[in-house]
């Protein structure tokens, strides 16, 4: 039997997760899906993301049914059996056989032919009593489980992890070059429909693919978390500012920024910088950014490598993204206890040398996609205590309680 295209798509999505360090957003929204068909490119994400966001419970109900440990499994086989077993539990629409069948293709195809005996058995199996849904298995590391629930609190953890298995929703920012409402007509004449939030130029997608959209190719939308949208404005920016962006690939906070920086001419009147470690993250920043920004290759926790100070700096600093987890669910599987150390000495590192850049009476935003107090409450009383700078307006947002993803937002004064 031949195996779907988007099967196989999804297949080696996630056998580069597991064994190649990828990340599945990145590989999602890459030349394997974006030519695809509107509803195979939507089966493709949602096998990919449902096998990482629900791999504790997929694994836990495959290993009751294997004669062999998932551990004494070949990555192939553990990769095809979870795809079939998400299939014949959550995704109604498709039928059994070709769950279990093209699964066991999907095993064939890998070289793993000796295999396929048990991929079919187990799948069957399951596919025997799907109604009985006998999940128990976790779909967060138990350490990460007991972290939350005894720094947030049983009910908030329980919601975040809930938060974290839903389809994430896609947020718009509205590029204010254009016409907000003539964008929002655009799309709707597109089948975009949108609802507003509380954030301006923000909007929540409720139906249609805007990413297919003309308002997408035109520049005038772009896609960027709510939660996200809301770390510039704690800047204060105005044209006449200098701004350095200490960690601006792939740009989408340079792009918000612009937008104030920007005067009625079009021009920037002081200086806005874009730093970053890598060059080719550069190049998937918006054409408008690399034109406006100065964008400077360099390595964030060494010495900045400038000879002025500026009125506003942004570092939003690398970190675990645990608050990006109902996107990129890989990275609860990855993380360790140690990994978060090692980050906040980074995060650390990074703050203080941007820190030095700072004109008096300043302000530098601090933020981080993460939702863990060693990369963020713990970092900015670490590098403040040694300084004479006031920390000011500190936001948490959490999955299942705030809208969008988890982040965290301080802002710092300089005193003059």
């Amino acid at each position: 039997m031949n195996v779907s295209h988007t099967r196989k798509i999804a297949f080696e999505i996630l056998l580069r997760v597991e064994t190649q360090m990828g990340f599945s957003d990145e590989l999602l929204h890459s030349d394997r899906t974006n030519n695809l068909e509107e509803r195979d490119q939507a089966l493709v994400f949602e096998l990919v993301l449902g096998c990482l966001r629900r791999q504790g419970e997929l694994d836990y109900r495959i290993a009751q049914l294997s004669s062999r440990s998932l551990a004494q499994l070949d990555v192939e086989v553990r990769i095809a059996l979870r795809l079939g077993c998400y299939q014949l539990y959550f995704l109604d629409r498709v039928p059994a056989h070709a769950a279990v069948s093209e699964s066991v293709e999907l095993v064939r195809l890998a070289r793993k032919r000796s295999a396929t005996g048990l991929v079919n058995a187990v799948l069957r199996r399951i596919a025997e009593d799907v109604e009985k849904l006998n999940f128990s298995g976790e779909n967060h590391p138990r350490w990460l489980v007991k972290k939350w629930k005894d720094h947030f609190g049983e009910k908030t953890a329980s919601a975040l992890m809930g938060a974290n298995l839903e389809t994430a929703k896609t947020y718009l920012r509205l590029n204010t070059r254009f016409s907000t409402v003539e964008t929002i007509e655009l799309l709707r004449q597109e089948g975009i429909e949108t609802n507003p939030t509380e954030i301006p130029h923000c909007l929540l997608v409720v139906s249609g693919k805007a990413t297919r959209s003309r308002c997408y190719e035109q520049g005038r939308v772009h896609i960027q978390d709510i939660s996200s949208q809301m770390v510039v404005p704690h800047l204060g920016l105005r044209p006449g500012m200098s701004f350095l962006d200490v960690c601006a690939a792939p740009g989408g906070k340079a792009n918000q920024a612009l937008e104030l920086l920007l005067n009625k001419e079009g021009n920037l009147e002081a200086p806005a910088i874009a730093c970053d470690l890598h060059l080719h993250r550069f190049r998937r920043m918006k054409e408008v950014t690399k034109r406006q920004f100065h964008c400077v290759t360099t390595d964030a926790l060494h010495p900045l490598p400038f000879n002025r100070l500026f009125d506003r700096i942004l570092v939003d600093a690398p970190c675990s993204g645990t608050g990006t987890l109902v996107r990129n669910p890989e990275i609860k599987w990855r993380l360790t206890s140690d990994d978060l150390s090692h980050l906040q000495s980074r995060q650390q590192r990074i703050l203080s040398n941007a820190l030095t850049l700072l004109v008096p009476g300043g302000v530098l935003v601090y933020s981080t996609c993460s939702i863990e107090p060693e990369e963020n409450h713990q970092v900015i009383h670490n590098v403040l205590n040694k300084s004479n700078l006031l920390a000011i307006d500190c936001l948490e947002r959490l999955p299942g309680r705030d809208a969008g993803d988890g982040f965290f937002v301080c802002k710092i004064s300089q005193v003059e």
